[in-house]
């Protein structure tokens, strides 16, 4: 065990000048160590400040992963069904929204065109099985008062409180 104290003692005086340069350089930087842990602490206070709303992070951060997830999901099944069912957009011609109003406009005035035909005016002949349908409606609603019928009639009338009378 001696040669290890022996040994012990040898570091000791190599490494000696370095400790001694060491200590003196912690003494001259001293001063500048201890302002920038100051500055330290002072640049973390933002940090700190956001580690507070760390559970909300993580609760949007999960929330936006499942969005993604489920909007791939989506995307996929949708278009697996369109491969599927052959709904392809490519088989229908692209056009502009001017033609599609002009065609739109088209189609309206030939449907209101077959609609109503020159020379028939049966379409202008009151029809009377609505009279016939809605008689026994018409004929309550024609004997009814007229005192029914005004706005006085119609009114709500409001009730008198009790606990004004209480007073």
């Amino acid at each position: 065990m001696e040669w290890l104290s022996m040994l012990r003692t040898l570091l000791w005086c190599i490494l000696l000048p370095f400790i001694f340069l060491f200590r003196w350089l912690l003494v001259a930087i001293g001063p500048a160590l201890h302002l920038s842990s100051y500055v330290f602490s002072w640049m973390m206070i933002p940090l700190k400040f956001l580690a507070k709303f760390e559970t909300i992070y993580i609760y949007l951060g999960v929330a936006a992963l499942i969005g993604l997830i489920t909007g791939s999901i989506l995307h996929l099944s949708s278009a697996i069904l369109v491969s599927m069912l052959s709904l392809d957009s490519q088989q229908k011609e692209k056009r502009s929204s001017s033609s599609l109003q002009s065609a739109e406009q088209a189609s309206f005035e030939d449907s209101w065109r077959n609609a109503r035909p020159k020379g028939h005016r049966d379409s202008l002949i009151p029809d009377d099985s609505l009279e016939k349908r809605y008689a026994e409606w018409l004929e309550k609603s024609r004997g009814k008062n007229k005192e029914d019928q005004s706005l006085f009639g119609l009114t709500i009338l409001e009730e008198e409180d009790d606990f004004e009378n209480r007073l």
